[in-house]
Order: structure tokens, then sequence, then C-alpha cells
């Protein structure tokens, strides 16, 4: 496993009650699996063990895209999970996370919201009909233990025209029902072609 410490600017963030509010993503950098750590340049103070430095950070955890991929303007499906650790066995659906939103380019400076699900849409999740759902049932997350088995999301957001042929990051973030809130980014590039890329644009499946 690689360890990849980024620091998130610190007003990309919610203020939040005391405690870290790092985050924890599990990706794929070209055929290396990577995890990142964001907003702790060093281990949190308090680590025991450096086969878990980052106790106590929200993960959030970012199946598609994975940075440098290629989105096209439009619909973008995507899917990850996110659970807050340091909440009890039956915080809830989602394991604890109340709202994930998903930002194009960093919110503190003009980003815009492009995609965003609730707690209100977990009730969904099991149908599978809506696409912006909390709640989803995650093997990934499960392998975290079992209170983390509905800590998947699905989002479609949506890729405005005028991102078109540029470089962006894709802030995502999740807030905990604790009030604590977590931020991840991902660069991404967005061009034309529905073919390019590692997630799959909205109502095409990933084979």
């Amino acid at each position: 496993m690689v360890l990849a410490y980024s620091s998130v600017p610190a007003e990309a963030q919610a203020p939040a009650p005391a405690g870290p509010t790092c985050a924890v993503n599990m990706t794929r950098i070209g055929g290396l699996a990577v995890t990142q750590i964001f907003g702790l340049a060093t281990p949190p103070v308090g680590s025991s063990s450096l086969s878990n430095p980052f106790q106590g950070c929200i993960w959030l955890a970012i199946d598609n895209p994975t940075p440098g991929d290629i989105l096209p303007q439009g619909g973008y499906a995507m899917q990850g999970f996110a659970f807050d650790p340091s909440l009890g066995v039956g915080s809830g659906a989602g394991a604890g996370i109340q709202r994930i939103q998903v930002f194009l380019d960093d919110p503190s400076g003009g980003g815009q919201i492009v995609g965003e699900a609730d707690i209100a849409s977990a009730g969904s999740a099991q149908n599978g009909s809506a696409q912006n759902q909390l709640g989803v049932a995650s093997d990934r997350a499960a392998s975290f233990g079992a209170q983390f088995a509905t800590a998947g999301f699905r989002l479609v957001i949506q890729i405005p025209r005028g991102a078109m042929g540029q470089e962006h990051s894709l802030f995502f973030t999740a807030q905990s029902t604790s009030g604590r809130t977590a931020t991840v980014a991902v660069p991404v590039g967005v061009g034309q072609s529905l073919g390019i890329g590692v997630g799959s644009p909205a109502g095409v499946t990933a084979r």
C-alpha cells in the first residue's frame, strides 16, 4: 500500500467539532493501488501504528473517476463509499454520513456543485431507482466492519459544457452526522469522447 498525503486547503472544508477532519481515499494511479490522505501533511498526532496512521479520519473512497481520467460533458455516473469510524455501530444509513457533495473545482474558489446525495435518498438505495443514492450496499466498505456495509453511494454528476477541453479537479465532501466534514480532490480532464475514462457516462453500463 502506498500512502500519499495531500493537503486540501482548510477553507475547502467546513468548520467541524474537535477531532481530525482528514479524509482517506483508496484509488488507483496507473496500475498502482494508492491510499491518499487529505487534510494532513503528516500522520495524525497520537497515531500508534504506522499500519494505521489515519485512525479517526473519515473514509471517502472514490471508485471512479480516478486521477487523470477524462470525463464527458453532461451526465457521468460514479460511485464510492464513505463512513465515519468515530461513530459507533448503528449510527444510521451511510455509516454515519449524511451528505455527499461533488464540486467541479474548489468550492472555496468559486467551484460549482455538480452532484449531491443525502440521507433522505438512503431509503431508495435498495430498489436502484434513484440516480443519487446514499446508504448503498458496499462489499469494499463492509471489509472494514459489518457496521459499514451500507456505506456506499452512487451519483450522476453533471459536467457543464463550459468545462470542455480543460483540466479540473472534482472536490468530494462527506458530511458526518457528528458534524465533521472531510474533503477529497480528484484531478480530471473534460473531453468530448464518451468512451474515454475509467468511469461510465450516465446511462452506459461499465463492462
